[in-house]
């Protein structure tokens, strides 16, 4: 480990003391609610986009615009999903990363 890297190490420990299970289990509930609501979000957000896409092929005749506004709208669900995957996985590892951000600044 380099100087900075336990400098910071030592300040996390003086920091948040004897405190630490709990600072890091709070931070792992936050990020793993914070997760799941995203991913739900995705998920609502593909499902929208495949209404759309239904609803749109019946009321307009355009299937080019529609087509394009349904991927737009399944993609940016799946960003959402793909993005919050960690913190539903691994969310302790999440936690303690945000942390350390945090004490840094």
């Amino acid at each position: 480990m380099n100087e900075q890297t336990i400098k910071l190490m030592e300040t996390l420990i003086n920091t948040i003391g004897s405190n630490t299970d709990t600072v890091v289990n709070e931070y792992t509930k936050w990020h793993y609610i914070d997760g799941w609501s995203f991913i739900i979000l995705g998920i609502m957000l593909c499902i929208g986009g495949v209404i759309f896409y239904k609803v749109g092929i019946k009321t307009w005749n355009e299937d080019t615009i529609v087509l394009f506004l349904a991927g737009v709208i399944i993609v940016a669900g799946l960003l959402f999903i793909t993005a919050n995957i960690s913190d539903v996985m691994e969310p302790k590892a999440i936690a303690i990363h945000q942390l350390i951000k945090d004490i840094k600044q």
